[in-house]
């Protein structure tokens, strides 16, 4: 038995936007945004994964731009409802992984030290002037 895993890829090229999608407003009419060419939507998983990312930005034509937000994608998922299955696993988009928390630590115990030279440097230097005592002019 061969185990095989898919990646799958979320792909807009056209958004269309029809009026009643909004509350207040009546009117029957749609526009169809195309994407634009340098833009670039991170959206994959890997096999039976579902997707998730908290904010994203899609640019489309016309200098408009599509703003996702607490974005939940499945591919090809039957859903009896509104809510996605408890136990369905989530990757997460690259704008929501944590950043390490080494880089703040190390540059925190950097200036850290840079205070402690200054301050040692100072303390040497006073010492320094109360030897020579007073200088003629």
């Amino acid at each position: 038995m061969k185990n095989e895993t898919k990646d799958y890829q979320f792909n807009v090229t056209t958004v269309r936007v029809s009026g009643h999608c909004f509350g207040g407003v009546k009117t029957e009419t749609s526009v169809t945004y195309v994407k634009n060419e340098e833009a670039q939507l991170d959206v994959s998983a890997e096999g039976s994964n579902g997707f998730r990312c908290s904010g994203s930005v899609l640019s489309l034509d016309h200098q408009s731009t599509l703003n996702l937000k607490n974005l939940r994608l499945v591919a090809f998922a039957n859903l009896n409802g509104t809510d996605f299955v408890k136990e369905q696993v989530f990757e997460q988009c690259t704008l929501d992984a944590r950043t390490s928390e080494i880089v703040p630590i190390v540059v925190g115990a950097c200036l850290a030290m840079l205070v402690i030279v200054v301050l040692i440097a100072y303390l040497i230097g006073r010492a320094r002037a109360k030897r020579q005592g007073y200088a003629s002019v």
